[in-house]
C-alpha cells in the first residue's frame, strides 16, 4: 500500500500504519511511497515515488525521488537523491520546453510547441541497499545502485554504482577505502542481518567489535 502524508505544523506528526510507524518532522511529506516498516523524516524533506524499508531515517530539507531503499539505511540533511534529469542535447535546457507551465507563469508553449519529456529518463530510478549512510549535502544522480553497507562522505556526487561496503568521497564520488576486509565483507552479506527485525536480536551486546557481531549473526537461528 502506497501512503501520501504531510505534515503542515510545526509539531512531528506520529503515523501508525500496517507495517510500523512513520515520524514526519515539521513539513516533512511523503508522497505516494511504498513503506515497508517504521521511518522517520526531518524537517522539511520530501520523499515521492519511492519505495523505503524498515528502519529508515533521513534528516532535514532533503529530497528523494524514484528510489528503492531497503533496511536500516541513514541519510543526513540536504540531499537530493534522483533529481530530474534535463535533457542537455536538445536546443533548450528549460522544462518549459517539454512541460505545461501555464498554471505557474501563465502562460506556455502549447503540447504542439513542445518535444516529449525522454522516456529514458522517466523510467530511471536510485537503488540503495541496506545498512548504507549517507552524508549531508549528497547529490545521488539516477541510474545509480549504492551498495550494501556503503558510506557516501559529506557533499559528494555519486555518478555511478558503488562496492559492497566502500567509502566513497569527492566529485565525482571516488572509493577511498573498504570499511572491512573482502572475507568479513561477505560474512556479512551472507549473514543478511538487515533482513531482521530488531526483536529478532538477543539481548546482549552487538556492536563492541565486527568479530562479535559476526558470531552472534551467525548463530542466530
Amino acid at each position: 500500500m502506497k501512503i501520501t502524508l504531510a505534515n503542515t505544523g510545526f509539531e512531528t506528526l506520529h503515523h501508525d500504519f500496517q507495517l510500523g510507524k512513520l515520524s514526519l518532522e515539521s513539513y516533512g511529506s511523503v508522497n505516494s511511497c511504498e513503506l515497508f516498516g517504521s521511518i522517520s523524516v526531518g524537517k522539511m524533506t520530501m520523499l515521492t515515488n519511492s519505495s523505503i524499508g524498515r528502519y529508515f531515517n533521513i534528516g532535514s530539507f532533503s529530497f528523494v525521488s524514484k528510489a528503492s531503499i531497503a533496511n536500516y539505511t541513514s541519510i543526513g540533511s540536504r540531499v537530493s537523491i534522483g533529481p530530474l534529469n534535463h535533457p542537455f542535447d536538445r536546443p533548450v535546457n528549460n522544462e518549459i520546453s517539454y512541460t505545461d507551465f501555464s498554471h505557474v507563469f501563465g502562460q506556455s508553449f502549447t503540447k504542439k510547441q513542445r518535444t516529449d519529456y525522454p522516456e529514458k529518463y522517466s523510467l530511471t530510478r536510485v537503488d540503495i541497499g541496506s545498512d548504507v549512510w549517507i552524508g549531508d549535502n549528497v547529490v545521488v544522480l539516477t541510474s545509480v545502485n549504492i551498495a550494501h553497507g556503503s558510506v557516501i562522505g559529506a557533499g559528494a556526487v555519486v555518478t555511478k554504482n558503488t562496492e559492497p561496503f566502500g567509502v566513497y568521497v569527492g566529485n565525482p564520488a571516488r572509493l577511498i577505502k573498504k570499511r572491512f576486509s573482502d572475507n568479513n565483507i561477505e560474512k556479512l552479506i551472507d549473514s543478511r542481518w538487515w533482513d531482521r527485525d530488531i526483536s529478532d536480536f538477543p539481548d546482549k551486546k552487538l556492536f563492541d567489535s565486527l568479530e562479535t557481531f559476526l558470531e552472534i549473526v551467525s548463530s542466530m537461528p
